[in-house]
């Protein structure tokens, strides 16, 4: 068998040395035949003979070998047997060099392999520990060293001390020799280390990370309050260009509220629909006060400037970026399911989740509370409105909601 290696000098060989590669044994030629068959000119009639006998081992053939026979002699069966028995020799030594030549360089290779390897762990930034199944501290970079503020001298060989187990993530809160305090991520997998089962540990240290989420939460918790200020100020100033719907806003954002966590809804949009709730009338700042305070009802021509007071909320809230549709609630909060409210006369769907929670709440509260032009109808009342058109103006689930929190809670408006 002939290596795929040697096929292209293979194919340059004569017929004769292609022949010995073929067969084991000595192959006799003369040698001015084997130079002709390279297209070389006999020097002379004299007849000399060249023995051809391949070097092979196993399935591995290396070459072949040549010996010729000086002018005048001949090679008998014990020469033929004794470069027969060369030919093996020496096939065996390339086989035995190859051998160790290839040990040598898999050798290189898995050290050069080792190396890198040890230069990763030991530049990793998290840090590793090896733990043998005794809890037992086998190994350590230098990142652990850091993390866990010990030498490795003080952890070889040492109880690990923590609970070790295979796929999960835990965090550790640390505190080192010298007193400081830190939190590490740990996640565990099964190795085999030195022939045994062990497990690699890996720690990240997040105190950074940790310290960097409080203070976020911290700065977070006061841009809320100062918004939540703001939004009161700014609630207080509508309120007192109509001192008869003075605490309108409050009430229907704590009904919306208490309506939005009956349905189900996370603390992030209750939040939202809450705050939407304290500004939804902000655009009444663009109606004249006389209007807004008339003791008596309202002409065409004064109600259809009322109903622009959604527009404007929406107009003067659209340019903030809360994170939630603050805007798009004020500008809906009078639109209907059945397409029968203003300012656009959108239906159903087309109205947010969130809108239609506060439509429910604010005409619920506009009818048990005062209004400028006539005194308050009754909670009765109000509730009969939103039973009497759920599915047509108000949202099914909404009024369900709203009725359940009256019947069932005892929600009551605060009246101050």
């Amino acid at each position: 068998m002939i290596p795929k290696v040697e096929m292209l000098r293979y194919q340059s060989l004569s017929r004769y040395e292609k022949k010995s590669f073929s067969r084991r044994g000595v192959s006799p030629v003369d040698l001015n035949d084997l130079l002709a068959a390279y297209g070389i000119p006999r020097e002379d009639d004299q007849k000399r003979t060249v023995l051809l006998v391949r070097l092979a081992h196993e399935d591995r053939v290396y070459g072949i070998l040549m010996a010729l026979i000086r002018m005048g002699l001949s090679a008998g069966s014990e020469e033929t047997e004794l470069l027969g028995e060369l030919a093996d020799e020496i096939a065996f030594g390339l086989h035995v060099l190859e051998t160790q030549t290839k040990n040598v360089r898999n050798e290189m290779r898995l050290s050069a392999s080792e190396e890198r390897y040890f230069k990763i762990i030991n530049g990793s930034a998290d840090g590793i520990l090896i733990v043998d199944e005794a809890g037992l501290i086998r190994f350590v970079n230098p990142a652990a060293e850091k993390i866990l503020g010990r030498k490795m001298e003080r952890l070889i060989n040492q109880p690990f001390g923590l609970p070790v187990v295979a796929g999960e993530s835990v965090e550790l809160d640390l505190v080192g020799v010298d007193g400081k305090m830190a939190i590490a991520e740990m996640r565990v997998s099964e190795i085999e280390h030195e022939g045994r089962k062990a497990s690699l540990a890996m720690l990240r240290d997040i105190t950074l990370h940790k310290q960097t989420q409080a203070d976020l939460k911290e700065a977070l918790t006061k841009l809320g309050r100062a918004m939540m200020a703001t939004i009161g100020v700014v609630t207080m100033t509508v309120e007192a260009r109509d001192p008869y719907t003075a605490g309108h806003q409050r009430r229907v954002a704590d009904l919306s509220r208490a309506i939005a966590r009956e349905m189900g809804n996370s603390e992030q949009i209750v939040e939202g629909i809450y705050l939407a709730g304290l500004i939804h009338d902000i655009g009444k700042i663009a109606v004249p006060s006389e209007i807004l305070t008339k003791p008596a009802r309202l002409s065409k021509t004064e109600f259809e400037l009322i109903k622009t007071h959604c527009q404007a909320g929406y107009d003067i809230l659209k340019e903030v970026e809360f994170p939630w549709p603050v805007a798009g609630i004020a500008l809906q909060h009078h639109e209907r399911i059945d397409g029968s409210g203003y300012p656009r006369g959108i239906k159903a769907d087309e109205i947010l989740p969130e809108a239609k929670i506060v439509a429910v709440a604010d005409v619920v509260e506009a009818m048990a509370m005062d209004r400028p032009y006539r005194p308050a109808m009754g909670l009765e009342a109000a509730l009969k409105e939103i039973v009497d058109y759920k599915g047509v103006r108000y949202d099914i689930t909404v009024v369900e909601a709203c009725l359940k929190i009256f019947e069932e809670s005892s929600f009551q408006f605060n009246r101050s």
